[in-house]
């Protein structure tokens, strides 16, 4: 792994470089067997209120090697839930997939936020984690009878298909 360059791409996001961000997504899919090496500074960073979406979003393209900061990605999807945006922590937590299990109460409860953009992101999320997710059915349910988004309407349909699959 060139440390160096990921360790300044790192560095940056730390720093609220948004720019890094998109970088370090791209270093991840590029060097998949490395980025495992990027997991715990990631973590680190979603504590940080300017820099946690970005970690969020890298994380995402890390993907299953990321499940050991599913905690740190249900924290961040728990603070403040009246007054943020889910969609980092639910597209990593879904691109976890089946490792973020333990976050299914925490993707269930930012439902509640009732933004169409969270709703698709989060019922997304819950149909990647599968049958474990199985206990937002009934929520998910009631985004596929009743959201006004279409999206949202067809996520739920399609999460509640893969949460009954076994």
């Amino acid at each position: 792994m060139d440390e160096t360059a990921a360790a300044k791409l790192v560095k940056a996001l730390l720093q609220g470089d948004g720019k890094a961000s998109i970088d370090l997504c791209a270093y991840v899919t590029e060097h998949p067997a490395e980025a495992r090496y990027l997991v715990l500074a990631l973590g680190d960073a979603l504590s940080n209120l300017e820099t946690r979406d970005y970690a969020a979003f890298a994380l995402g393209e890390i993907g299953p090697l990321a499940a050991r900061v599913v905690p740190q990605l249900i924290e961040a999807l728990n603070y403040d839930p009246e007054n943020y945006s889910a969609v980092p922590f639910a597209l990593a937590l879904g691109k976890i997939g089946k490792d973020a299990k333990s976050a299914v109460p925490a993707l269930i409860d930012a439902l509640d936020v009732e933004d169409p953009n969270v709703d698709f992101h989060v019922a997304e999320a819950l149909g990647r984690i599968g049958p474990d997710a199985a206990i937002a059915v009934p929520r998910l349910e009631d985004l596929a009878k009743e959201s006004h988004d279409v999206d949202v309407r067809n996520a739920a349909s399609h999460a509640i298909s893969l949460t009954r699959e076994q």
